[in-house]
């Protein structure tokens, strides 16, 4: 039975991040209620607010989960400072190619300056973990690299 659950929620959110991508296309983030998203996913209220507070969290949960795969693919590589571009670079492709149609949507939607900059945001807070590896740089040093990868992405 826990599968069947498992399931239905991800079917659930999936409905979810669809719809909102759809409802980007039409209007800002700011604009949409969560009234017409559950019309558009077909799900009722109750199954949207047992997974998020509002529209703004449907649109941050998406960016984690993105970061999460982008930080999970970091601590797995033993990288130099050098090489961590080029990664991020492939390793965003990848994940966003898993998802092409959602990640077009967000894209090209009204809110893709808010979602710009959260996943900049995001990509710093992440990227920030990993100081320590890179001893041999000052902190200030890191942060402009990791400012200008994180922007040039």
């Amino acid at each position: 039975m826990a599968k069947a659950e498992y399931r239905s929620s991800l079917r659930s959110k999936r409905l979810i991040y669809e719809a909102l991508a759809d409802l980007l296309q039409e209007k800002p983030l700011e604009k949409i209620t969560v009234t017409e998203l559950v019309r558009r996913a077909d799900i009722n209220r109750g199954t949207f607010y047992a997974h998020f507070v509002d529209i703004p969290d449907v649109a941050d949960h998406i960016l984690d989960q993105y970061f999460e795969k982008i930080s999970s693919a970091f601590q797995q590589e033993d990288l130099t400072l050098d090489q961590w571009p080029g990664v991020l670079a492939r390793q965003m492709q990848r994940i966003f190619e898993e998802d092409a149609e959602l990640t077009m949507k967000l894209a090209s939607s009204p809110a893709s300056t808010y979602i710009e900059r959260k996943l900049t945001k995001l990509m710093i807070e992440h990227l920030m973990l990993f100081e320590e590896r890179f001893p041999q740089i000052s902190h200030e040093d890191f942060v402009i690299r990791l400012r200008f990868c994180a922007r040039g992405v």
